[in-house]
């Protein structure tokens, strides 16, 4: 989808667009692509330029300031994977037997036939974690995503002995600590509370709830208690029904702004188990991640490391955001104009009162 070179060119445009504060996350560059070898992850796909186009580019974006993360799954591998024995490497049910994991159609929600398995997290730890962390450095990145390690909490039922969640927990952070002792950061997606601490950004943060039938009210805990500890950022705004929706809850919630770009059309997944892409090819993006970009990073820039001291609701579908040094954001979400303090906020739209502190 994205050689190393082409993502490098896709880099290069975006400060002319006046995106000028990126990090990037390479997915899918490891042996085998997306589902290919894992858990095992080098060498680097030759067909995208192989290590040495790898270490080019990321001492290219590392002489520009960018920071380069590349994506690791040692959690879920695909049943394909030639690296994996399912009765030897993954997790057993409550019937004794390895439990597989089957991917949804994204449309209908009904099983597909690609199925997935998750690893003994002592077993990967040991056999692939470990081993493979100082290869990172090697290559002089500036940090690794471990996909799944920061949403996927189990236990393993095998028989001698049973393998606890809490036990999961504390291979996870070991694993966390190790890739960021040797490349200098850790990300993670969602983020569960055990990998405060031991993580540097967080991805696809939680911006709503369950709306499950008994819930009136959508309250941000989760970025009361870390907007200014740990960066999280949004789901990406190009996979987004609604981006009026999705701007307005990055301002309201603190949450930085990504987004998913490839060189080649998403149409070129069809009928593979990867389905996420869903609008990426680059050059039908460059204006809305800008537009969108300068927008957030005006109101958001000031704010970081700020925390947020407030939230609450004006009128119905209408909320504000208080940080620490007094800012305050409010966001309409209704589909005509409100009035507050004598201020009037346009439908879908926002305002924002400077603090002074």
């Amino acid at each position: 989808m994205t050689t190393f070179e082409q993502a490098k060119k896709i880099v290069d445009r975006l400060p002319g667009l006046g995106v000028n504060r990126i990090e990037v996350t390479y997915d899918a560059w490891n042996d085998g692509g997306k589902y290919g070898n894992q858990p095992k992850q080098f060498p680097a796909q030759d067909e995208l330029g192989g290590n040495k186009e790898l270490k080019k580019l990321a001492d290219d974006l590392k002489q520009k300031g960018i920071a380069l993360y590349l994506n690791a799954n040692y959690v879920k591998p695909y049943e394909e994977s030639k690296e994996l024995n399912a009765k030897r490497d993954a997790i057993r049910g409550l019937n004794n037997e390895p439990m597989p994991l089957f991917r949804n159609f994204l449309d209908t929600k009904q099983m597909t036939g690609f199925k997935f398995y998750l690893m003994k997290p002592e077993h990967v730890y040991e056999q692939y974690i470990t081993p493979e962390a100082s290869e990172y450095a090697k290559f002089g990145v500036g940090g690794i995503h471990l996909e799944w390690m920061g949403e996927s909490l189990y236990s393993d039922h095998t028989d001698n002995p049973p393998f606890r969640r809490a036990q999961t927990i504390d291979v996870w952070r070991k694993s966390l600590d190790l890739v960021r002792k040797q490349t200098g950061a850790a990300a993670v997606d969602y983020g569960f509370a055990y990998t405060f601490g031991h993580i540097d950004r967080i991805d696809e943060a939680p911006l709503d709830s369950s709306r499950f039938v008994y819930t009136d009210e959508t309250v941000p805990f989760y970025q009361i208690a870390l907007h200014g500890l740990i960066p999280y950022y949004a789901e990406a705004s190009n996979h987004q029904d609604d981006p009026r929706v999705h701007l307005l809850r990055m301002l309201e919630y603190g949450a930085l702004p990504s987004y998913i770009l490839t060189h080649q059309p998403p149409s070129d997944l069809k009928r593979t188990p990867y389905q996420e892409p869903l609008g990426s090819e680059y050059t039908e993006w460059e204006k809305p991640v800008a537009e969108e970009y300068a927008k957030v990073a005006e109101v958001l820039a000031p704010l970081a490391g700020k925390t947020i001291e407030d939230h609450r609701s004006l009128l119905p579908r209408v909320y504000q955001t208080t940080y620490s040094e007094g800012t305050r954001i409010m966001v309409n979400y209704n589909r005509s104009s409100v009035t507050v303090d004598g201020q009037t906020i346009e439908a879908f739209g926002f305002r924002v009162t400077k603090g002074g502190g």
